[in-house]
């Protein structure tokens, strides 16, 4: 939760430049007790994808307790996106995803999605409710970071469903 701190570090303060405080910079620079120990066995490359690819949906599901037996919605299947499906199986959740890109498409299939939606589609909440025994989906995460997936997670949401954007 130190992204939501009042008081973060001074970078410039410290180093005299704003250089590494962009969250896309190649290198970046954070305070040393904030940073996990990367295990010698993995490259940085490695570890960074974990943190981005996988990071933004962990903490999602966390904060909505995304367990076993539920079903969750994830529109746009981006790097964030793919990292959610990861996410969700491994926490043995049902998946329907929503994505145009037929490669996205058929590497969320290859993952374990259970269906995967096109977003131009009309009938895409009667769908989802269809494949959640008429009720909506247990949680709903946005990754495309567009209106329409959000709007869409907020509609096929069930009764006390949960929704988190962090597209």
């Amino acid at each position: 939760n130190y992204i939501h701190c009042e008081h973060l570090v001074d970078v410039e303060g410290y180093t005299g430049t704003r250089e590494g405080t962009a969250t896309y910079a190649q290198y970046l620079i954070k305070p040393d007790w904030l940073l996990p120990k990367i295990p010698d066995d993995i490259s940085y490359e490695r570890g960074s994808l974990a943190c981005c690819g996988l990071g933004p949906s962990y903490g999602a599901f966390e904060l909505m307790g995304l367990v076993a037996g539920q079903t969750v919605l994830i529109t746009g299947l981006g790097p964030v996106g793919l990292g959610a499906i990861v996410n969700a199986r491994a926490r043995g959740a049902k998946v329907i995803a929503v994505e145009s890109f037929p490669w996205r498409v058929d590497r969320a299939l290859q993952m374990g999605a259970a269906a995967v939606l096109h977003p131009r589609d009309p009938s895409n909440v009667s769908r989802i409710k269809e494949l959640s025994k008429g009720l909506g989906v247990d949680c709903a995460l946005d990754c495309s970071g567009t209106v329409a997936g959000q709007r869409l997670c907020i509609d096929a949401a069930r009764r006390k469903g949960k929704v988190a954007f962090v597209g």
